[in-house]
């Protein structure tokens, strides 16, 4: 069943009307008509089956709802079947269109949210005026992946910040064991993870990493990749000062989109199938 995009605000009671873009898609471009079935989702995680009753103003198409569920970690037979933790992806900018592809594949595959930052090594930069117009086109992108993808959640994405500002988002705790060798599982109930995927690596893995994480419920995992040229010494330095731990992904140097979607999958699908 098609899946559309109602914010909650547009939801009273019984009844919704969708925003002039996608009441434009869904009349003009699907031409969907009343009595059509379809499958709506506010981005926060609840999805529901509703019929749209008024086509009329392609600007704003209004529907019905019907029984529905919701989907979140609050709801006990959700919970017992999937893992409530959420990943944070802390991506460098990279070439805009590379960039997009990217936004777009962590989306459909589940990533919660993305902070774009700026490194020593970042060639990509713009204005505020013009941020605020990147954040609008992303957001788009994100929308239009969740919908293709059936993902019933809006992953964030912000405004870019520097390496040092991303840092400090992200509470600031002692290692919860040493970088040069692991000997002991990660308490989430304590920490929550923190890695760096960093090529100059040789000894700790992402899988090493993952494997002797005790449970990923309700834990957060923050991921931070580099840009083109990768990230500078100092700079790794710096977030193994802030708890962040250096691993390695593999022997083979991939480009910076590339390493997103990889360390998202092999964590996503870790947390599936421990």
């Amino acid at each position: 069943m098609p899946q559309f995009f109602v914010p909650k605000k547009n939801i009273q009671s019984n009844s919704f009307f969708f925003e002039p873009s996608e009441s434009h898609h869904i009349a003009r471009v699907l031409r969907k008509k009343t009595g059509d079935l379809i499958q709506i989702f506010d981005g926060k995680g609840w999805v529901g089956s509703a019929r749209i009753t008024e086509t009329s103003n392609s600007n704003k198409v209004i529907g019905e709802l019907l029984p529905s569920f919701k989907n979140d970690c609050s709801d006990p037979a959700f919970e017992k079947n999937y893992s409530c933790f959420s990943l944070h992806l802390y991506p460098a900018l990279i070439q805009n269109s590379n960039f997009e592809w990217m936004i777009q594949k962590v989306t459909e595959i589940g990533v919660d949210s993305i902070q774009p930052i700026l490194t020593e090594r970042t060639q990509i930069h713009f204005s505020p005026e013009k941020s605020k117009a990147k954040i609008t086109r992303w957001e788009k992108i994100i929308l239009s992946a969740a919908k293709q993808s059936g993902r019933k959640t809006l992953p964030d994405i912000s405004t870019p910040l520097s390496l040092k500002e991303a840092l400090k988002k992200i509470k600031k705790n002692e290692p919860p064991h040493p970088q040069e060798e692991i000997q002991v599982p990660i308490k989430e109930n304590r920490h929550d993870l923190k890695i760096i995927l960093w090529e100059g690596e040789e000894k700790i893995s992402l899988s090493k990493v993952l494997h002797q994480t005790q449970s990923f419920q309700k834990s957060k995992i923050h991921v931070f990749i580099g840009p083109e040229g990768g990230f500078t010494i100092e700079e790794i330095h710096e977030t193994k000062e802030h708890g962040v731990l250096a691993v390695t992904i593999g022997n083979n140097i991939l480009r910076a989109e590339t390493a997103s979607l990889a360390a998202s999958s092999f964590i996503l699908l870790h947390a599936e199938f421990p």
